[in-house]
């Protein structure tokens, strides 16, 4: 991804979006034709990769198989940034965001890998209520059935890179009308990113 120095995430950052914000987009490139599929990953930064599946019956299985090139991306909190917030003139729309890519060789997951990829993914995503849905709750053919429909993989992470853009190219009058603008609006996106700004200038 172009970005600008000034905009440039920390590995450590990066990883931490990644937790934040797990679903992400596959990109795969194989003789010339592209796929794409949003999915929920895990990211195991002690193993530097990340895990995830896909339906048997997806064509993407066979782009995975032998990509000629892989990336994920994951997306942040985002928002639009009007010219009329700045307090300088001659400025023009933007837009203030969080993003993440990541690169990587992919291994495909045998049934057993598979399943611990599931069920790593619904403990994660199922700890904060109060009575969690496990994997032990289906039965033994339940499981079998689902696990001749899908594929896990795994990506080893060759590369990561990210941008956080959130008017660090602007003097503190304009970042104060960004935030008032950002404030201002009825979305939860916009407080959002007015709130990593808070915590930018703090």
């Amino acid at each position: 991804m172009y970005s600008r120095s000034i905009f440039k995430m920390t590995e450590t950052d990066c990883l931490m979006l990644i937790e934040q914000q797990p679903f992400g987009l596959l990109t795969t490139c194989r003789d010339g034709r592209i796929t794409q599929a949003f999915l929920p990953f895990l990211i195991d930064k002690s193993r530097n990769c990340l895990y995830g599946h896909l339906a048997k019956n997806n064509q993407q299985i066979a782009a995975l198989e032998d990509p000629a090139d892989l990336k994920v991306t994951f997306q942040g909190t985002h928002s639009y940034i009007s010219p009329n917030w700045y307090e300088s003139l001659e400025q023009v729309p933007t837009w203030n965001y969080l993003a993440v890519e990541v690169q990587g060789a992919v291994t495909l997951l045998d049934s057993k890998g598979t399943l611990k990829v599931i069920t790593d993914l619904s403990n994660k995503h199922e700890s904060p209520f109060e009575k969690p849905w496990t994997m032990d709750k289906l039965s033994e053919k339940k499981t079998n059935v689902m696990l001749k429909a899908i594929v896990g993989f795994r990506i080893n992470i060759s590369a990561i890179s990210g941008i956080n853009k959130m008017s660090q190219n602007k003097n503190n009058k304009d970042i104060k009308g960004v935030l008032a603008g950002l404030l201002n609006q009825p979305d939860q996106a916009s407080k959002g990113v007015a709130k990593i700004m808070f915590k930018r200038k703090g």
